[in-house]
């Protein structure tokens, strides 16, 4: 496997080189030197970043809310138990269940560590007047 990411980091590269040489300086989305490395790189415009992750950080948002509800929805709770010791195949309920929920736990821990890392990141990318502010790791 490292060795096809390799093949692909060096096909992607040849690429890059060989689309940027193709156009002229003025367009070329970066701007390479005769040892083949970037010299320049094209601006971003910062406020649709901006705007891009704030629209992220409101996903991940909505989604957390969302698991956290599905999540206390799909505990294991008193009526699981009845329905698993009552019906015939309730252990397979049981497991089917438990699985689902720890699923959905999972998927909340996840979308919570990435909203965590987007707060972070959101943080560090947003300047308060001329002054750069980011937190430290």
């Amino acid at each position: 496997m490292k060795m096809t990411r390799y093949k692909t980091l060096v096909v992607a590269s040849l690429a890059a080189a060989l689309f940027s040489s193709s156009l002229p300086a003025e367009e070329r989305p970066l701007q390479v030197d005769s040892q083949g490395f970037c010299s320049s790189l094209p601006s971003v415009d910062r406020a649709e970043l901006s705007q891009r992750i704030l629209k992220l950080h409101s996903n991940l948002q909505h989604q957390q809310a969302e698991l956290t509800r599905a999540e206390i929805e799909k505990r294991f709770d008193s009526t699981d138990a009845v329905i698993t010791i009552i019906l015939p195949g309730g252990l397979l309920y049981a497991a089917y269940r438990k699985a689902d929920h720890l699923k959905t736990k999972a998927r909340l821990e996840q979308v919570s560590s990435d909203l965590n890392r987007l707060s972070v990141d959101l943080v560090a990318f947003n300047p308060i007047g001329s002054i750069q502010v980011a937190q430290a790791r």
